[in-house]
């Protein structure tokens, strides 16, 4: 090798030796900064905003609910920007792997927290905040760091960590912007823990450092509608008021014009005729065309908190007929209206129709999900229980009519029924007539091709059947298995509720005798059916009367339920529970000293002596023991006639003592040994 070869391997060793990642050379820091800046952070940087911009652009408001103060990340949605954030990840990751001693290794820390943050990896994007916070010696990036650590554990629900952040961020010295970002985070962290009153608090501060524009205005409704969850009216009519004056979105202003016209109605009723006024012209003016759902259940939401229900109703009934496609809206009108006939009218059937509505409608992830799931499984069964009784009664009062009435009612049952088909059919060739003329041309296109007519068609097919399941049978209220069902009940007029009447499932091309034959039989004609008839009732007026005790709370249709159950049917194997709701909701007869006197050793008797006994004592405690104890010897010997007799009177007479559902489960026990199988699932129960 000749001289001069040697010194250029000599240069170039020393050039690459200082531009090692670990060397703090001034020529090494000015490459790795440059390598860094322009062939990785700056292209992970790009990617990252165009799928951070693109995700917002996409998302969509719902101004019905407490809007988020911080949007949640959608993960779901980011999947459709994956090759942005993976090239985020991809090149930030190279800058701490190739360039550790540049100037930009926080900030591509921060930006692949954030692109983990996005796909909703929170628990690597924690982790990597959290290493920036430790380790970066640029306080803004730090800053920044505990910023997002603080939105991750907010999304992950993790309250406790995320006020540890947020005391950490108070006590630093942040930039305006970083202020109010630190505001609105943990007003956001306020608000997830459902603790409106210190979320507003914090967005006051915040809202006074901002500058006019949208996303100032979005922070005031936000206010606004917090300050209506405390039942703060003035505070939140000011908030709804501010909106306008900050560039708002239509929609933003539309929403927050509805709240504000909502809220001055509750502070003047001289206000009523001018607001009035201004919903009139807002539903004729065209620009909302779309949001006249919005504006019906606002003005519903009026008349609901003035105790017109009646109005409340027809105004949240139109509502859900202007919606288009606005299912959300619609589960809210639907989820009113459930709520007036739950809660104000007590019409638990109609109330059961329009949960199951709002339900079908309502996203998971709604505050009242869960609620409205649980209430909607109880008035399910409740009106299940219901139509039992409906049923079973009507089939019953039939079944006693004289040969020629019965033969007659029938025939006349089947002719109502043909005629209601008829103009079913009727309706929907005039509805199918009305779109073939407002399609003009088009009305030869089959209706799959055509989304304009294909919308309609659902929301006309909506507006008369509601939401409907795709299954057969899906016009009958009432639905059951077989060819021949009873319908008992449909709600017409929502207030209105149709006597039974019989109804075939089968096809109505069957012949006419038939179908009477498939009707006749499905009445109690025989001593037989008559029975499974009764057995049904009674079961079904247990069920209902505890529903209206024990779940919708309802003591004197309880009372009356039980009551009927004991009239109709006083052997019934549930009349020591049916007495003991009795006793307890009924203190004026003598439902107690029946219960006690006919079943004085059931835990239903058992339990109403427990308040009237006087205080056991240690030598009563002692008795019952010695007592049990020779109990327990009869049992081993086989003593079981014996037992029977001690286990029960130990039962009367140490009711509220420390062994007494020994005695109790002894005595189930000698019930099996005796073979007495009524008496053992009496005390099983």
């Amino acid at each position: 090798m000749n001289k001069k070869n040697l010194l250029f391997l000599i240069f170039e060793s020393c050039l690459l030796a200082s531009c090692s990642q670990f060397s703090q050379s001034p020529t090494s820091r000015l490459w790795h900064n440059t390598n860094a800046k322009f062939n990785k952070y700056i292209i992970a940087s790009t990617n990252l905003n165009e799928a951070e911009k693109e995700i917002n652009s996409k998302r969509r408001e719902n101004y019905s609910v407490p809007l988020p103060i911080v949007p949640a990340t959608d993960s779901l949605q980011a999947k459709s920007y994956e090759s942005q954030l993976k090239e985020t990840i991809d090149k930030s990751s190279i800058v701490a792997e190739k360039h550790s001693n540049s100037k930009w290794l926080d900030d591509s820390y921060n930006m692949l927290g954030r692109a983990r943050m996005l796909k909703g990896d929170y628990i690597n994007a924690i982790e990597v905040f959290k290493f920036v916070n430790s380790s970066a010696k640029d306080q803004k990036a730090r800053q920044n760091a505990l910023l997002f650590l603080l939105q991750c554990y907010t999304e992950t629900y993790d309250f406790v960590s995320g006020l540890k952040v947020a005391e950490a961020l108070r006590d630093m010295p942040l930039s305006k912007k970083n202020t109010i970002k630190y505001y609105n985070l943990k007003a956001n962290l306020h608000q997830r823990k459902n603790e409106p009153n210190l979320a507003t608090a914090i967005l006051e501060e915040s809202l006074r450092l901002m500058k006019k524009g949208e996303k100032k205005a979005r922070i005031h409704y936000i206010a606004g509608q917090l300050y209506d969850l405390q039942q703060n009216s003035t505070k939140a009519q000011f908030h709804f008021n501010k909106v306008k004056k900050n560039n708002p979105s239509y929609d933003l202003e539309f929403y927050s014009k509805m709240n504000a016209l909502e809220n001055a109605s509750l502070k003047s009723n001289s206000q009523k005729n001018a607001i009035q006024s201004q919903f009139e012209k807002m539903l004729e003016d065209r620009k909302n065309s779309d949001l006249k759902d919005k504006i019906y259940f606002t003005m519903g939401q009026i008349e609901y908190r003035n105790k017109k229900y009646d109005k409340a109703i027809d105004l949240y009934k139109k509502s859900v007929k202007s919606t288009k496609g606005n299912n959300i809206q619609a589960a809210f009108a639907f989820l009113e209206l459930a709520k007036i006939n739950y809660e104000n009218l007590l019409k638990f059937e109609q109330a059961q129709a329009y949960y199951d509505s709002a339900l079908a409608f309502l996203p998971e992830t709604s505050t009242e999900f869960e609620l409205i799931r649980r209430r909607t499984k109880i008035l399910n069964e409740f009106v299940k229980y219901q139509n039992t009784i409906r049923i079973e009664d009507s089939l019953q009062k039939v079944a006693e009519m004289n040969p020629l009435k019965l033969d007659k009612y029938v025939e006349d049952a089947i002719n109502k029924m043909d005629e209601e088909e008829k103009k079913l059919l009727e309706m929907a060739k005039k509805i199918a007539q009305q779109n073939a003329n407002r399609n003009g041309t088009k009305q030869n296109r089959w209706i799959l091709y055509d989304p304009s007519k294909l919308n309609k068609t659902k929301q006309e097919f909506s507006q008369i059947w509601g939401n409907r399941t795709l299954e057969d049978n899906w016009r009958r209220s009432q639905k059951e298995t077989g060819s021949v069902s009873l319908k008992t009940s449909q709600i017409k007029k929502d207030s209105e509720v149709e006597e039974s009447s019989i109804v075939i499932n089968s096809s109505n091309k069957m012949p006419f005798e038939l179908r009477k034959k498939a009707m006749l039989a499905e009445l109690p004609l025989t001593p037989e059916a008559m029975g499974k008839s009764n057995q049904k009732l009674e079961e079904a007026y247990y069920r209902v009367g505890k529903l209206y005790y024990q779940q919708l709370q309802e003591n004197d249709n309880a009372l009356k339920t039980f009551q009927t159950l004991l009239s109709r049917y006083p052997n019934t194997s549930h009349e020591p529970e049916v007495l003991y709701f009795l006793a307890i909701l009924d203190e004026k007869e003598n439902w107690k000293e029946k219960l006690i006197q006919k079943y004085p050793v059931t835990s239903y008797a058992r339990q109403l002596q427990k308040g009237s006994n006087k205080t056991n004592t240690a030598d009563t405690e002692n008795e019952s023991l010695i007592a049990y104890n020779l109990l327990y010897d009869n049992y081993q010997k086989a003593d079981y006639n014996a037992c029977l007799k001690e286990s029960e009177d130990g039962l009367i007479k140490f009711t509220g003592t420390k062994i007494e559902d020994k005695y109790a489960y002894i005595r189930i026990l000698t019930l099996i040994k005796l073979k007495k199988t009524t008496e053992y699932k009496l005390a099983l129960g």
